[in-house]
């Protein structure tokens, strides 16, 4: 079959990892499959004429001015937009995957009123809440999406608007897309199925429940981590307290786990470890260590190995990757009962407490085991039995034969 995948990003992050796993395995099964993405990604393959960048640099600050100017983040980037349904058209396409849309870089309207035009299939997979809301990928609090949006909390989230509310007319131009496809499908974990029924927008939409999944067989496994303690000169008797993230999203909350730090600075056998922090390192507390973006997975594989407990502060996620690459890696949890991170993990992989509560962080974090081998294998156990990449992938490809 032809098939396209469109994602934001081609192989950066945990959208891309999707995108460009699924791009894989459908290749793998002797599908003609085209990547095509819309925002720079240094990780991206260059030499491979089936991942394509639509968009350009120029057009994402563009769309982006526009957004904050007049509210309607997805009804520009109309150049970049014709370009993808040009290829979409000369590439015989007959199944679209839809991934992240927004990220200023794609028409909305013009892509779906191609998709109907030509009666294309599309699965949509739900990484976030976009697509049930008129502006946000998070409705926090609100409730306003089971009725149609308006008068929006967040107007100043991303995707910001500086001063105009269009969320009521971004949720009305979705509900005119989406009518225009015969053959629509949305995949998401449990919990985004759940709260997507409630939303006037896809109340009455085919949905199938999947758990996310990540590359366990070959990427996120248990690795050997005597050698990166030493490089890192952390004490054979030391707990590490593990993050992965980036410090300056605030939706990452990664001043919480800054806080817990700061608060257990007199437990000497703990070391907090933050990779992905791109903050002022004099902000760190001496027991926190701080390491830049790790974009080599292997060597990714190896930090979330060497916690003997991850913490994930995100005060929003549907399912954040970060958590299942962990488990992978046979590292139990410790995260915010918010969205959908708690359905990460049972009981006995993984603690959630109330969110923004770092008395509650410090509590466990404190009374936190030496990881045992026992504690590896049974974290590993339980990732294998929920999030395999192959499974998912598996079961992505036979909604597109089905």
């Amino acid at each position: 079959m032809n098939i396209a995948i469109i994602n934001v990003l081609a192989r950066q992050k945990s959208t891309g990892k999707i995108a460009y796993g699924l791009f894989s395995y459908l290749r793998q099964q002797g599908h003609s499959v085209t990547l095509y993405y819309g925002r720079r990604d240094d990780e991206a393959p260059t030499e491979d004429r089936d991942i394509i960048r639509i968009s350009s640099d120029r057009d994402n600050y563009g769309h982006a001015a526009l957004s904050r100017v007049l509210g309607e983040q997805g009804m520009y980037s109309r150049s970049a937009t014709r370009k993808l349904l040009e290829m979409l058209e000369d590439r015989h396409t007959e199944v679209v995957y839809l991934l992240n849309l927004h990220g200023y870089y794609l028409n909305f309207p013009m892509l779906f009123d191609y998709l109907g035009k030509k009666h294309i299939k599309v699965i949509y997979l739900m990484l976030d809440e976009a697509a049930f809301l008129g502006k946000c990928c998070f409705a926090g609090e609100c409730k306003q999406y089971q009725t149609g949006c308006g008068s929006c909390p967040q107007v100043r989230e991303y995707p910001k608007s500086l001063w105009l509310d269009r969320s009521r007319q971004l949720f009305t131009m979705k509900q005119r897309a989406y009518a225009k496809i015969r053959d629509l499908t949305f995949v998401g974990i449990p919990y985004t199925v759940e709260i997507a029924r409630q939303s006037a927008l896809l109340r009455d939409a085919k949905m199938v429940e999947l758990d996310e999944a990540v590359n366990l067989r070959e990427l996120y496994y248990p690795r050997e981590t005597a050698t990166l303690r030493k490089q890192l000169g952390i004490s054979a008797k030391s707990r590490v307290i593990l993050t992965v993230s980036p410090y300056s999203d605030s939706r990452k909350g990664g001043r919480f786990f800054l806080q817990a730090a700061e608060t257990l600075q007199d437990q000497q056998d703990l070391t907090f470890v933050y990779v992905g922090y791109d903050g002022d390192e004099k902000e760190c507390p001496p027991n926190l260590i701080p390491i830049s973006y790790v974009s080599d997975q292997n060597r990714l594989a190896e930090y979330y190995s060497a916690g003997d407990l991850f913490v994930c502060t995100s005060l929003a996620e549907t399912v954040a990757n970060t958590c299942l690459e962990a488990l992978s890696c046979g590292t139990p949890l410790l995260g915010f009962r918010v969205c959908g991170i708690p359905y990460s993990a049972d009981a006995q992989h993984g603690t959630f407490v109330e969110a923004k509560n770092v008395n509650e962080l410090v509590r466990i974090i404190r009374d936190t085991p030496r990881k045992t081998a026992e504690i590896t294998a049974s974290c590993r156990a339980y990732a294998e039995s929920r999030y395999d990449a192959q499974i998912y992938f598996e079961k992505l490809e036979k909604l597109c034969r089905g």
